[in-house]
């Protein structure tokens, strides 16, 4: 018998990684945790780097545009990113902040809608405060929303009860049943019940937070309900030639623009085409659909508003990126198809950075359930 020639060791390594790989491949694959986390793109992790550099100050998110003021709204998204872009440390510093200085009335477990240095005052060492102890209940939903998927990722059941002691107080307070029975979300609770009416703003329902309400063990019909009459009240708030739905209603006999509000479909109407998007019901509202597309087509990509005046149906300021983002998005203009484009820039401020990161979040289908 002759001695075998021993294997150089560059062929001995791939003989054994073979042999590992097919021991590996014979494995069975491991079920898919309904817990893990979503993968982030690189290009969304840095913006939401540049987002909190810009816009969060020791968990206050602040508008930079606007007097530098802090609303319950931008700490509801605040709180949302950061259980989408998987940061705790950011949650727990914006909650805690939130807790402490709008979660301060003394009826409701609801927040102060709005903090900051009075407009005259702001040229004096005067300290920040609350500058209006009425809440606005999107800023309430986000918060408890954001509250149910913290808990959900990091194991926290505080913030499950904190979330609970939040709808239960936006049942009691914030829905009314309006003239033919539907549902009506309050915007806030003092200032929008009229004698014979009830003031509303239709982006409020905040359709993906209202369906994880739905999905709690307590009143959970009221919140389906509430969803359904939402649908069915955007189906019949048309307004202009376009037929778009208000930053504002008035619903009473008939249903109006109040007097009180300018009549536009605006920074806060655009994003309801967002939240039908975000739950999957974007296709129950057709209406709305044809409208976002007759304006876009009417003003032309390069003329876009931000807004649009709903009786003389002029455009008035172009068009924030998050805005435009919104559009391009629900109308597959094409260019959703490199969401790299919808870029984050400090100098266009805190609310179109927010909606940019909202619509990748929404275009990336990937929320953690």
């Amino acid at each position: 018998m002759h001695p075998q020639t021993p294997l150089p060791a560059s062929s001995l390594r791939r003989a054994l990684s073979c042999v590992l790989l097919l021991f590996l491949l014979s494995l069975p694959l491991p079920l898919k945790s309904q817990t893990t986390a979503p993968t982030i793109p690189f290009t969304m992790q840095i913006q939401w780097d540049v987002f909190k550099r810009h816009f969060i100050d020791s968990g206050r998110v602040i508008d930079t545009v606007n007097q530098n003021i802090t609303h319950s709204e931008g700490q509801g998204y605040g709180m949302l990113l950061a259980t989408y872009f998987q940061d705790p440390a950011a949650f727990e510093s914006i909650w805690n902040w939130t807790q402490k200085n709008l979660q301060v009335r003394e009826s409701d477990r609801l927040f102060a809608w709005s903090w900051g240095i009075p407009s005259s005052e702001t040229e004096t060492k005067a300290e920040p405060k609350v500058l209006d102890p009425n809440n606005a209940s999107d800023g309430d939903i986000l918060i408890a929303w954001a509250l149910y998927r913290a808990s959900r990722m990091w194991g926290n059941p505080a913030w499950t009860e904190a979330a609970h002691a939040i709808i239960k107080d936006l049942r009691q307070h914030m829905i009314v049943v309006g003239f033919d029975g539907r549902l009506i979300l309050l915007p806030g609770q003092v200032g929008f019940v009229e004698k014979n009416s009830v003031i509303t703003n239709p982006s409020y329902w905040v359709f993906p937070a209202l369906q994880e309400f739905a999905s709690q063990p307590v009143d959970s019909e009221v919140w389906q309900r509430l969803i359904n009459d939402g649908i069915k009240w955007l189906n019949d708030w048309q307004f202009g030639k376009f037929n778009l739905p208000p930053d504002w209603v008035e619903i009473g006999k008939p249903i109006t623009l109040p007097e009180r509000y300018e009549p536009v479909f605006g920074y806060n109407a655009i994003r309801i085409p967002l939240y039908l998007q975000w739950a999957g019901l974007q296709n129950q509202t057709p209406a709305l659909n044809q409208a976002l597309r007759a304006s876009w087509t009417q003003f032309t990509e390069a003329n876009l508003p931000s807004k649009i005046h709903l009786k003389t149906h002029e455009g008035h300021d172009p068009a924030l990126p998050g805005i435009r983002a919104i559009y391009e998005l629900s109308l597959n203009t094409g260019r959703e198809r490199d969401p790299d484009q919808w870029i984050v820039d400090p100098a266009d401020g805190y609310y179109s950075a927010a909606l940019l990161l909202l619509v990748r979040i929404v275009h990336q289908q990937s929320l953690v359930p």
